[in-house]
């Protein structure tokens, strides 16, 4: 159960929900505080990887994150309930990851990324393309300098446009 909730909640929260909702303090405390189950807090007591798994994305060591599951992925694929999901489980895990790496930067190095992420520049690429293609990623990639710019919205002109949409939708066209 303990393995269930945490790749779910790695797959789905960011990192301060995960704090916030799965471990509550840095002191080794966890508290599934969102579900309120002492069991479940026992489980995930018992099983000090997930524990290490949580702390690693949390403090955004996601290399060390992306190791652990890599470690734990032949003892997931023997779960019959887990088996099937655990491709798809991973693949978002590490979509969100790369997208909490990238959050604070306004451009980034992507031979650094590929060493964090445990993977060769063409197929950090890749994947960075895809998201950007499914509009998760506002960014541009100069693959000769090897490095990702994130494309910054004016947050005035996108309120302007919602604006005009809303006043278009309600009243038809007021030009």
């Amino acid at each position: 159960m303990a393995v269930y909730c945490t790749l779910c909640a790695i797959a789905s929260y960011d990192r301060s929900e995960l704090k916030k909702k799965v471990i509550h303090d840095g002191n080794c405390r966890h508290v599934l505080s969102s579900l309120s189950n002492f069991y479940l807090m026992k489980f995930l007591e018992s099983e000090p990887r997930l524990v290490e798994l949580l702390q690693c994305i949390v403090k955004s060591q996601f290399g060390r994150a992306l190791d652990i599951l890599k470690e734990m992925k032949d003892r997931f694929l023997l779960d019959p309930y887990l088996s099937p999901h655990v491709d798809p489980l991973y693949a978002v895990i590490r979509e969100r990851a790369l997208l909490q790496y990238l959050e604070p930067f306004a451009s980034a190095d992507l031979n650094a990324m590929a060493n964090v992420f445990r993977t060769d520049l063409r197929s950090l690429e890749n994947e960075l393309v895809a998201l950007c293609e499914q509009g998760q990623l506002a960014a541009r990639i100069d693959a000769v300098g090897a490095t990702i710019r994130m494309v910054l919205t004016d947050e005035r002109e996108e309120n302007y446009k919602k604006w005009v949409l809303v006043i278009h939708i309600q009243y038809g066209s007021f030009l």
